[in-house]
């Protein structure tokens, strides 16, 4: 069996193309409801929201994005990611941004994103 390639990742319609990982955590914040007879009785629809996080290598020219300075102000930030036969589109803003260097690995750049589905098509 054949299976999928690596991900890939757009900033508004521009590919991070120094990106050596993406990692998309989807919540739907649903909370369970519990009540003296029923025990767990049902859920009550949460405000859902999506998380990323994306790990970039940093090349010697320098940053591929200012992340740093996007999250300090404020921006909305659209990303776009392929995975396997489906894009999914984004919308929110940077709340972390990590850099480290170590060793035996290239310098890199660890961003952290929340926002909210904006649309996804499979094909």
């Amino acid at each position: 069996m054949d299976y999928s390639r690596p991900y890939t990742i757009a900033e508004s319609g521009a590919a991070l193309a120094e990106a050596e990982s993406v990692e998309i955590t989807i919540n739907s914040n649903d909370k369970p409801v519990r009540t003296l007879l029923k025990g767990l009785a049902g859920f009550s629809d949460g405000a859902e929201d999506v998380g990323l996080t994306i790990r970039s290598a940093l090349p010697r020219t320098g940053f591929e994005r200012d992340f740093g300075a996007w999250a300090i102000a404020h921006r909305n930030v659209e990303f776009a990611v392929r995975e396997a036969n489906k894009i999914s589109t984004f919308k929110g803003r940077i709340l972390t941004v990590t850099s480290a260097s170590t060793v035996d690995a290239p310098n890199a750049v660890n961003v952290t994103f929340q926002g909210r589905l904006l649309a996804s098509l499979t094909f």
